[in-house]
C-alpha cells in the first residue's frame, strides 16, 4: 500500500467516525439514519480495501435505542480499521514519523538544555550568595572544582565533587561578603563534620580545624556587628570521605535565633 492510498483511507475513517457522532447527536431519525449509511458505506470500502472481514449491519431500524447501537457498533469498527491501518503503515510513512518524532526530542531536549544553561548563567551572575571553591586534599591547596551556594548548609551524606575524583580528603573554600542588616551583636552557630573555619573582616573569629563527627562540633561565637557589608570566609575540610557536612546559624539585630545563614544576607561582590 502506498502512502497516498493509506492517507485516503485513513480519511474515510474519520469521516465515518464523524458521521457517527453527528448520528447520535441528531434530533430526528431520518438524519441519524442517513449519517449512519454514509458512516457504514465508508467503512465497507475501507474494510474492502483492506481485506478485513466485517460483520454486515441493518440499516432498517426505527427505534431510537437500536439507532444507539448500531451506532457504537460502527465506532467501535472505525477505531479498528484505524488501528489495522496504523498497523500497515507504508515504510516511508514510519521513517517519516521516526523524523519527526526525533525532531520533536531533539527541539525538547534543546528547550531543556538551553533553559538550564540560562538558567545557571543567571544563577552565576546572580549578586547573592557565595563563590565556593573544592579541593582535593584536606589542605585546600589542589583546586579542582569551582561553584557557588546560596546558603552555608551542606546536609550530612551529600556528594559535593563528581564521582570522577575518586575517595579521599578533600576540603572547600566559601567566599563572599556578609550583608549585615543592623548594628548590633550577633551569634553565630557553627557545626561541620571535621574542620570548618569562620573569618570576618579578614580575622578568624571561629577556629575549630580538627577532626570530629557531626554530633560533637557545634561550636558559637558572638560578635558586635555594624550594619553593612564584611568580607566572609569559610573554611572546611573533610577526612577519608567524600562526605559534607556544615552548618552556619546566626540570629541578632532582628533575626531569629539560629536562622541559616543564606540569600539575601550573602553577596558574592560587594
Amino acid at each position: 500500500m502506498d502512502a497516498i492510498l493509506h492517507r485516503q483511507l485513513r480519511q474515510q475513517v474519520h469521516r465515518a467516525a464523524r458521521e457517527v457522532t453527528l448520528a447520535l447527536n441528531a434530533g430526528d431519525l431520518a438524519t441519524c439514519q442517513a449519517a449512519l449509511a454514509r458512516a457504514e458505506l465508508d467503512l465497507q470500502l475501507v474494510t474492502a480495501e483492506l481485506q478485513v472481514a466485517m460483520p454486515e449491519a441493518s440499516l432498517s431500524m426505527a427505534p431510537l435505542d437500536d439507532i444507539d447501537l448500531k451506532g457504537r457498533a460502527l465506532r467501535l469498527r472505525a477505531e479498528s480499521l484505524a488501528a489495522e491501518l496504523f498497523a500497515r503503515r507504508p515504510s516511508t510513512m514510519r521513517r517519516t514519523a521516526a523524523r519527526r518524532i526525533m525532531l520533536y526530542l531533539l527541539a525538547a531536549a534543546s528547550l531543556l538544555v538551553g533553559s538550564m544553561v540560562v538558567g545557571e548563567f543567571r544563577r552565576w551572575n546572580s549578586p547573592e550568595g557565595l563563590l565556593v571553591t573544592y579541593y582535593q586534599d584536606a589542605d585546600l591547596t589542589r583546586p579542582v572544582w569551582h561553584s557557588y551556594a546560596l546558603d552555608l548548609l551542606a546536609e550530612p551524606n551529600e556528594r559535593p565533587l563528581p564521582r570522577r575524583f575518586g575517595k579521599g580528603d578533600f576540603s572547600s573554600r566559601w567566599t563572599g561578603w556578609l550583608q549585615v542588616p543592623q548594628t548590633a551583636d550577633y551569634t553565630l552557630r557553627c557545626q561541620s563534620e571535621d574542620g570548618l573555619r569562620l573569618y570576618l573582616d579578614d580575622r578568624c573569629v571561629l577556629d575549630n580545624w580538627r577532626d570530629q563527627p557531626w554530633t560533637n562540633s557545634l561550636r558559637t561565637v558572638q560578635l558586635p556587628l555594624t550594619a553593612g557589608l564584611h568580607p566572609l570566609k569559610v573554611e572546611h575540610y573533610a577526612r577519608h570521605t567524600r562526605t559534607a557536612a556544615l552548618c552556619i546559624q546566626w540570629g541578632g539585630g532582628g533575626i531569629p535565633t539560629n536562622t541559616l545563614l543564606a540569600a539575601p544576607y550573602l553577596r558574592k561582590h560587594p
